[in-house]
């Protein structure tokens, strides 16, 4: 049974395709070099998360980023220039799978001041203690395919 990546944050394989062999054949050497294995089928280069910020690097001073896509699992083939914006909102994982959220009840009340039910609203903070806006927050989910462990974990901390 696989894992689906919206349900866990789990760590991202890309998959690079690079149209032209001899960049792809540059690459693979340039990082074997460095001591990191590459695994290839065809013009499809497998890279795990960790090395993705090295190859984006990589390219952008060796390759011309029109010959290059890139996805995830079984997504859509994306420009390599939209890997940035994934990148970014990282963070977002850490603050999942460290279960960096608070909850606060609220009470809702009617026009006479009393009290007919309560709402739970998620707070969230960085590992080093930065508040992160529950806007920002989702937003960054919601670009890494990460909605259903973000709101899972929102509810199941309220609970």
């Amino acid at each position: 049974m696989s894992t689906c990546s919206s349900c866990l944050a789990t760590i991202f394989v890309y998959q690079i395709q690079i149209e032209d062999t001899y960049f792809l054949e540059m690459t693979v050497s340039h990082f074997k070099r460095n001591g990191h294995e590459l695994t290839t089928k065809e013009n499809i280069l497998f890279i795990n998360e960790s090395l993705i910020l090295d190859f984006y690097d990589f390219c952008k001073d060796h390759m011309n980023f029109a010959t290059i896509s890139f996805r995830i699992a079984d997504e859509d083939w994306k420009p390599l220039h939209e890997i940035e914006k994934l990148i970014e909102v990282q963070w977002i994982d850490d603050i999942i799978v460290k279960k960096l959220v608070t909850c606060h009840i609220q009470p809702i009340v009617d026009i006479n001041s009393n009290i007919y039910g309560y709402e739970i609203l998620s707070r969230f903070s960085t590992s080093d203690g930065q508040s992160k806006s529950p806007y920002e927050v989702f937003t960054a989910a919601k670009t890494r395919n990460r909605l259903y462990a973000l709101d899972k974990l929102c509810r199941m901390t309220a609970v």
